[in-house]
């Protein structure tokens, strides 16, 4: 039986989120601790909380792999990573050399991480373990729970205009390269996005001119059928009223692009669609019992980053790593998705 090891970093999307972890994670201690912290100090003093382990899952037996799976938390808030990026690298730095000790396969950098390191192409050549952003397997899984989507509801991909939100981004770049191949029409939005930038060249020297550049979130979205909201932003830049009726989002962002706070809601009329994309329905979830593994995925839901890293070093194909921005190849996608039926992984839609 081979044994597969996979680390993955884990960082908290803002206080609330730590606030809702910290006693699931830290059980010894209870919740009345956090009474006692307001969000201005828990702010100030996570920076000062070294990376350590937090999650081990273990003799797991799936297809004659007995896998394992070592999170490590890295105590720091997005808006902090922008902010203090030199921190931020160090201490992703001290994740790699917990995840040497623990002899991992490879190592995936979940969230934020990878927006700060260049897609972990600053990172790559500080640990000898392949390192990878997940973020070629978390657009294809995105663009499939879309397009599912999109045919649940009688839609056909071939006859709507698609939108995407961050699309200088590398997610929201390879989705572009994707629904160019599908989408009648494509509305690509970025805060610096013009006609001399790379995937609008990409998409011109591939054939494809069925589009328009959009600098702003909502105007990109105003007219869209199916959107994709990839934008790496801590803050969330769209509201219910922003889509039009009928239109189908899948969200991506950690933290979400789509806040319902924004338009005064708690959740979304049925007369638009809102889901977390990107994310995969692992065959072998229901083998998994570790409380915590529970506590980051209590649904089967799992990030696209791990994603891509279970199937890699289940096929031991670390050449597919996604590495930087928009450095991914058609053929590796192509590479990937295949992995992705290979090993009967499905696109997870969970609806918002």
């Amino acid at each position: 039986m081979e044994r597969v090891k996979i680390g993955i970093i884990i960082h908290p999307l803002n206080t609330e989120s730590f606030r809702d972890l910290f006693p699931k994670i830290y059980t010894f201690f209870g919740n009345w601790i956090l009474k006692f912290l307001d969000d201005s100090f828990i702010t100030h003093n996570i920076v000062r909380i070294p990376p350590h382990k937090i999650m081990h899952v273990c003799n797991l037996i799936h297809n004659n792999y007995e896998i394992e799976i070592l999170g490590v938390l890295l105590p720091i808030f997005p808006r902090q990573m922008l902010i203090e990026k030199e921190n931020t690298i160090k201490k992703i730095i001290d994740c790699f050399k917990i995840f040497e000790q623990e002899n991992v396969n490879i190592i995936t950098l979940a969230g934020f991480t990878s927006i700060v390191t260049n897609g972990g192409r600053d990172v790559s050549k500080m640990t000898s373990i392949p390192i990878t952003s997940g973020n070629a397997t978390t657009a294809v899984l995105a663009s499939m729970a879309l397009e599912k989507e999109a045919g649940r509801h009688g839609k056909k991909v071939r006859e709507l205009s698609v939108a995407i939100i961050g699309a200088t981004g590398d997610i929201g770049s390879i989705c572009a390269r994707i629904y160019s191949k599908k989408a009648k029409f494509l509305r690509l939005c970025s805060r610096t996005i013009s006609d001399d930038s790379e995937i609008c060249k990409k998409l011109k020297a591939e054939g494809f001119d069925q589009f328009v550049c959009f600098t702003d979130a909502r105007e990109a979205v105003s007219d869209a059928d199916l959107i994709i909201a990839a934008a790496s932003s801590v803050d969330a830049l769209l509201g219910y009223s922003d889509f039009k009726e009928g239109s189908i989002i899948c969200d991506i962002g950690m933290p979400p692009n789509v806040s319902f706070e924004k338009s005064g809601l708690t959740s979304f009329p049925a007369k638009k669609t809102l889901f977390f994309g990107g994310t995969s329905e692992l065959p072998f979830y229901k083998k998994i019992f570790d409380s915590k593994w529970k506590s980051f995925f209590p649904q089967n839901a799992i990030y696209g980053c791990l994603t891509e890293a279970i199937i890699l070093a289940f096929s031991k194909r670390f050449d597919l790593v996604s590495l930087g921005r928009g450095e991914i190849s058609s053929e590796n996608l192509e590479g990937l998705a295949d992995l992705i039926l290979k090993y009967r992984i499905f696109p997870a839609v969970k609806y918002l």
